[in-house]
């Protein structure tokens, strides 16, 4: 019997990782792997006990069929389909998760509900990856999702292999316009702007937000997006509550990689705040690629998931990560090792079985181990090595949690927002899905400076944490030295837990300009500290800034990191089982070589036992240093 304790499957009461696929996951209407005309439920039962012969113990459906209210008001949940694939999962000994909503709930027909931009037209709804796309201050929609939640999520908790709910798939604000200027947002936002003594009731009354950057200053502009996010946070929560409650099984959902973005300011994702609330997981999806420098893009996002989470005693789990039918088996390797040294509980990638390819088909057969007519792709033989290992790790790996260095980034969505309006005066794109799009890709130096602070210091081997106000003023990671990307920027709240953290012992440190006359680049020093600004002779035509690099900085009011790699083409993340370390080791080479290092720990060591997929890798221990030899595209030591 498969069971979620504290983010964590078990089985008949023993801790396993989740290892999953993602199998009939989409409400849109041609995304499947078998056409309706098809032998359906003959070619899931074969897919099934594939992914079973595999050694995959978890599958993620969507509640796919029909759900509405009848007669009575009574809410009919009639998904045969998906129950008969539960029932399957079932007799295969596999744990199963259900994604609740489609694109949207509105059960009882509410008109003039869609979101509309700052234009003032309706959100196009044929956008397949605009998973929300009605407002989200309805009253009767918010109602009509609780009502929902607590029907389907009661259906499917029948099921007893079914371990967990999903609340909607990469919730965001729709892309590439800014929204939502429904009256329902405007008249919320009003309210909220008095809650937060921004306004009084009759200011409020008369005032409407910017729709366009340069109408109104910075600030109002960062209001306006921050209560967004507070929306999008709120509606999700809302969505959740109900299920959790209904079945006492834990909820999720499956958030993009937004927040290590410049574009996040307008999408509305908070992590954090997602992590406060009701939801028991810290859930995502992610098609960053753990290759070359990308690898820092992606671990700056994994990592920053699953330290919100970390804060309020919670897990992540990877509820989406990329397995393209064409994805390199490198790659595929590369981004699971990335996901494990995160810390995160479970790994489900996307998808058993391509798309069957039709006109309306998004993205014809472009996910998938195999193809949409049952053959295998190029990296089927890889994906069952791959999970044959991450199983026979599993015990090693579970009860770990990640061993950071006490060092965090912080994170600021008013900096974010504030950076977004100087820094995109034309509306520009949320997201480049074609290459001529990047020139017009949204900017934003806060989350650039951010992940330069990331990138930098793990280069030299710390293993690095986020913070907001709120999580910094609680400080449940004890973090002790924390870095600022952009104190101009910081809201009286970010200035207000920064200094108190100071006068409580933590250390804080900005990136800052090296030249008063604002020449190019950017160094390091503690915040705020004015003896680090001089001048020649007292002339303030002639103002310079003492700046660190990042390693003399670390050295002189850090020390050494817990883990070190001699090869920077090597990366390590540290986890931690009581007295056992578990280093996953990660080898970003772009060009894919196999690499070798020297790894020193900030222990002793008496033993080093090294788990390889490719088993072409050595390790032995010499002068209290780790030597590890032919790392093909990770792989997992163990140290006692």
């Amino acid at each position: 019997m498969y069971t979620v304790k504290n983010g964590i499957l078990e089985k008949d009461g023993k801790k396993t990782l989740l290892l999953g696929q993602s199998y009939y996951p989409s409400f849109h209407p041609a995304k499947y792997p078998v056409p309706p005309e098809g032998d359906r439920i003959g070619e899931m039962k074969k897919d099934i006990k594939a992914m079973k012969e595999m050694g995959f113990n978890h599958i993620r459906f969507a509640a796919i069929g029909e759900i509405y209210l009848d007669d009575n008001g009574e809410v009919v949940v009639n998904t045969p389909f998906v129950d008969a694939m539960i029932e399957e999962c079932a007799k295969n000994d596999i744990s199963v998760s259900v994604r609740l909503q489609g694109y949207s709930v509105n059960l009882r027909g509410f008109e003039n509900v869609l979101m509309i931009d700052n234009n003032g037209v309706e959100q196009n709804t044929s956008t397949w990856f605009n998973f929300i796309q009605t407002n989200m201050c309805h009253k009767g929609l918010l109602e009509d999702n609780v009502t929902y939640s607590e029907a389907v999520s009661r259906h499917f908790s029948k099921f007893k292999n079914v371990v967990g709910f999903q609340i909607y798939n990469e919730p965001h604000f729709p892309s590439p316009s800014l929204y939502d200027y429904h009256e329902e947002s405007i008249k919320a936002y009003r309210k909220w702007l008095v809650e937060k003594g921004v306004m009084t009731k009759d200011e409020a009354d008369k005032y409407s937000p910017p729709r366009h950057r340069n109408e109104q200053d910075a600030h109002m502009w960062a209001l306006w997006r921050l209560f967004s996010r507070d929306t999008h946070t709120n509606f999700l929560d809302n969505a959740a509550l109900p299920a959790k409650e209904e079945t006492n099984l834990p909820t999720f959902t499956c958030f993009t990689s937004c927040p290590g973005s410049a574009f996040n300011s307008r999408r509305g994702v908070d992590l954090f705040e997602s992590a406060r609330g009701p939801m028991d997981i810290v859930g995502y999806t992610c098609y960053v690629h753990g290759n070359g420098m990308d690898y820092y893009s992606m671990c700056y996002f994994l990592d920053m998931a699953a330290t919100a989470a970390n804060a309020q005693n919670k897990e992540t789990w990877c509820v989406e990560l990329d397995s393209r039918t064409y994805i390199p088996c490198e790659i595929y390797n590369k981004n699971t090792f990335a996901v494990l040294g995160s810390g995160a509980k479970a790994i489900v990638y996307y998808q058993w079985r391509g798309d069957h390819p039709s006109e309306a088909t998004p993205i014809p057969n472009g996910c998938g181990v195999i193809n949409y007519d049952g053959s295998k792709t190029p990296n089927y033989e890889n994906v069952k090595l791959m999970t044959g290992y991450l199983n026979e790790i599993s015990d090693i790996i579970i009860g770990c949690k990640r061993n950071s260095d006490k060092i965090a980034i912080f994170n600021s969505d008013y900096a974010c927002s504030c950076c977004d309006y100087f820094e995109n005066k034309n509306d520009g794109i949320a997201v480049a899905r074609k290459f001529e799009d990047f020139n017009n890709v949204a900017k934003n130096s806060v989350v650039e400076k951010s992940l330069r602070i990331y990138t930098e210091l793990r280069q030299l081997g710390y293993n690095i944490d986020f913070t907001d106000y709120k999580n910094l003023s609680d400080n449940n990671l004890k973090t002790k030295y924390l870095f600022i990307p952009e104190p101009a920027l910081l809201s009286e709240e970010d200035k207000e837990s920064i200094e108190s953290f100071i006068q409580k012992g933590g250390k804080a440190f900005e990136l800052t300009p090296t030249h008063g006359s604002r020449n190019l680049g950017c160094g390091y020093r503690p915040y705020q500290d004015v003896d680090y600004v001089k001048m020649y002779n007292g002339d303030n035509s002639a103002i310079y800034t003492i700046t660190y690099t990042m390693y003399e900085l670390c050295e002189e009011f850090i020390g050494a990191p817990y883990s070190h790699s001699s090869n920077p083409l090597v990366s390590v993340s540290n986890l931690k089982d009581n007295e056992t370390d578990v280093l996953v080791l990660t080898n970003i080479s772009a060009k894919n070589k196999n690499q070798s290092t020297i790894i020193t720990l900030n222990r002793t060591i008496h033993s080093a036992k090294l788990y390889d997929m490719s088993e072409s890798g050595t390790v032995n221990i010499s002068d209290n240093c780790i030597i590890v030899d032919n790392i093909s595209d990770g792989c997992i030591i163990e140290v006692k």
